[in-house]
């Protein structure tokens, strides 16, 4: 009676317990989900490696104060956290908030919120006026500024005293202070201490390439700028001869690691950075003013914003969210970043850190950077062109007047045309276009049942198999025709964000502007001359290397089977970073080789004429293990009869390997051409993780030229089509070599 008694308890508590899960699980159903998708930003000293506590805090204070929302945080990484936001807008699955400077491909697509409702006359006398109108278009406001940023030129205080240097009096200086202050530096230590990069996507060399004049919109005004760059490298001789070719990164390591520079340019991040690390003594100073001491820095601003919402009460907690998230008491937590509050009520929390303090008094001499929907495309022309003219020191005055010139021409051309532009064509979706494709699906279905007429009936007779067969069958259609039909549907549209399989179609053009990009092209010849190059080279290396092995005892051949492997199971990511330290122009391991015999160091990843062979080197030697085993492997098939007859009959080495193993190897042979072959042709990663296609896209290659013409410029109707284009090539080289090595079984 008392086990029946426990057991009804027992039971009866845990039926309590479910439901109040149950209701609690209800609750938390109920609640409004909002997804907030940000990037690893602010470093909190209670806990410093954790760069999203700050978010998560705030957050969490928000859902206390609305009991009936949950805020989910997705960590994005700044490699390619920009990529996910856009692959999501894409899919249209985009996050609610996100942040990022004005997002105006989103707003011309009308995936953006606009919040004036929500921005009180208090909230704009709050505001620092330029830091409001950074978030808006067409008269209105598309999100809430969060931090504005800037550049500086960093100044390493230990050489500037070794060499007798003066610091700029309150950061400010003239050009040609600026340049007789660079010139005593390097004349005293025999350097060249000013460094700096002319990088896509990045904004520190900007205020130098507009000094004179001239402006992202205005190219062809620039000469003056970018005449002035040209001779701190030839003419001053403050900066490396390489520097057209260099990344951030590199003249970060330089400043920070290496202490080779005296000068630098850096965003104000490198503030907090540097004085955490204190591995520098630094100071900063604002840009060389040539005139007037206005407009000197270029500034930007980053705020959070809401992508479209069908839920009105959703709609307005997202709003609210990220209103509280940009509001003056949380913008304090900019004192950890190294960025600027966009709220003068939030303007004191400096007063504690001198270096910081300076650098917002120095930021009323900023001037904000242009914004235009074709900027990405813009701005990766003009420095691929820009890095071109800096790495050739035969050029004067005129002729850099005249190649500036020219890209200003181009950049107008731009701007009349909209090329890339969502709206570039506006074609409306149409029946038409529904129909047309209709009829082609239904066409290509009657063509294929004409010459498998017996399909009907062995679908009838082998039905289990198909059943079986229909699982993985399934997986195939999902995860590869659909995306390759959705491909070949976006090359033929004006694709925009949000827009529908059938809309906006524009026939060829999307071909036609892939024939007529110059950079695309370049790539095709890239792509075709690492194809012609790594593909024999890969199989004549694992070829000879088979024959050679072959004839070593099992075990021998077990360990260099092992040996030859095994840089194909290392991440292609940690071999890139290795070879880059390598390649390195100043402390390379090749380039200390040459320096033994006296030899020039040569600029492997930052000159034109040796990126792309780099790249090269870098995969044949990267070894040679799938296709050494491939041969291995045949080698050991092949009947050892044939090898003994050969020798009876007086054949020698070269005569047995022609005759015997070679034709014998051709199966294999084939294989390894065409799958070599396909991926040589759709190289994407080394070329993304050592010179990211430059310098002045000397090693652009296709498949790279897709991912910045897709998610750096927004244009996947090009990006799909040039896809298609390579497709065909790919087809085309396989087929041929399909019947040049095509043997009888």
């Amino acid at each position: 009676m008392c086990k029946i008694i426990k057991y009804l308890i027992f039971s009866a508590a845990a039926a309590a317990s479910f439901l109040f899960g149950f209701c609690s699980h209800a609750g938390a159903e109920d609640k409004i989900k909002i997804s907030v998708w940000d990037f690893p930003r602010i470093t909190l000293p209670e806990k410093p490696n954790d760069r999203f506590l700050w978010l998560r805090k705030i957050c969490d204070a928000f859902e206390k104060i609305n009991p009936g929302v949950s805020v989910e945080i997705t960590k994005l990484t700044w490699n390619q956290g920009g990529e996910k936001i856009k692959i999501a807008v894409f899919a249209g699955v985009p996050p609610d908030i996100s942040s990022s400077d004005l997002p105006l491909k989103y707003i011309q697509s009308g995936l953006v919120e606009p919040v004036d409702d929500y921005i009180t006359q208090q909230d704009v006398s709050d505001y620092f006026e330029s830091a409001l109108g950074s978030f808006k278009s067409g008269g209105k406001t598309y999100g809430f500024p969060w931090a504005q940023k800037t550049d500086y030129i960093y100044l390493n205080k230990a050489l500037f005293a070794k060499a007798g240097a003066e610091l700029p009096r309150d950061g400010m200086w003239s050009v040609e202070e600026f340049r007789s202050t660079m010139k005593k530096i390097a004349s005293a230590l025999k350097i060249r201490p000013f460094g700096f990069s002319v990088e896509r996507e990045q904004t520190s060399e900007l205020p130098f390439l507009f000094l004179c004049g001239g402006g992202y919109l205005d190219f062809r005004n620039a000469a003056g700028g970018v005449s002035l760059l040209h001779d701190f490298i030839y003419r001053d001789k403050i900066s490396p001869p390489e520097t057209g070719g260099l990344k951030t990164r590199d003249i970060w390591i330089d400043f920070k690691e290496k202490q080779a520079v005296a000068a630098a340019p850096f965003g104000i991040w490198a503030i907090p950075a540097l004085a955490r690390e204190k591995k520098i003594d630094f100071d900063i100073a604002q840009y060389p003013y040539l005139k007037d001491r206005r407009s000197l820095s270029h500034s930007s601003v980053i705020g959070y914003f809401v992508f479209r919402q069908s839920d009105p009460v959703k709609r307005n907690y997202c709003i609210k969210l990220a209103k509280f998230i940009t509001d003056s008491q949380n913008q304090k937590v900019l004192k950890y970043y190294g960025q600027f509050p966009t709220r003068k009520s939030a303007a004191s929390i400096y007063e504690t850190d001198a270096l910081m303090k300076k650098a917002f008094s120095l930021f009323e001499y900023a001037a904000p950077a242009a914004a235009h929907p074709l900027l990405p495309k813009i701005d990766e022309h003009i420095k691929s062109e820009c890095q071109k003219l800096l790495l050739d020191g035969s050029l004067d005055a005129a002729k850099i007047a005249s190649k500036t010139a020219a890209t200003g021409s181009y950049v107008d051309g731009l701007l009349e045309s909209g090329a890339g532009a969502p709206d570039r064509l506006k074609t409306a979706a149409s029946g038409g276009a529904g129909l047309l494709i209709a009829a082609l699906f239904f066409a290509a279905a009657a063509v294929f049942l004409r010459f498998n007429r017996k399909l009907p009936g062995d679908l009838v007779k082998n039905r289990w198999a198909y059943f079986f067969m229909a699982p993985a069958a399934g997986v195939f259609l999902v995860f590869f025709i659909f995306p390759l039909v959705r491909g070949v549907l976006i090359s033929f549209q004006n694709y925009s964000f949000g827009g529908g399989w059938l809309d906006n179609f524009c026939g060829l053009e999307n071909f036609a502007y892939a024939i007529k990009d110059a950079v695309f092209i370049k790539s095709m010849f890239n792509t075709f001359l690492y194809t012609a190059i790594v593909v024999p080279a890969n199989i004549s290396i694992a070829l000879i290397l088979a024959v050679l092995v072959y004839r070593l005892s099992e075990r021998v051949q077990t360990w260099f089977k092992g040996a030859f492997y095994l840089p194909g199971v290392i991440s292609i990511v940690t071999l890139s970073i290795v070879w880059r330290y390598i390649f390195d122009f100043k402390s390379g391991i090749l380039n200390a080789v040459l320096s033994f015999f006296s030899v020039q160091p040569v600029g492997w990843l930052t000159s034109e004429e040796m990126s792309l062979f780099s790249i090269i080197v870098f995969t044949i030697l990267k070894g040679p293990g799938g296709a050494l085993l491939i041969y291995l492997t045949a080698l050991c098939n092949i009947p050892k009869d044939y090898f003994e007859a050969a020798a009876v009959d007086g054949a020698g080495p070269v005569k047995t390997f022609v005759k015997i193993t070679f034709p014998l190897l051709l199966p294999q042979t084939m294989f390894l051409a065409i799958s070599l072959t396909i991926d040589a042709m759709q190289v994407f990663a080394p070329v993304m993780l050592l010179t990211e296609g430059g310098p002045a896209n000397s090693s652009e290659v296709v498949m790279h030229r897709v991912y910045k013409e897709a998610f750096n410029n927004l244009n996947m109707g090009a990006a799909s089509a040039m896809s298609l284009i390579l497709f065909a090539f790919i087809l085309v080289a396989s087929i041929i070599q399909y019947k040049y090595f095509k043997y009888d079984y």
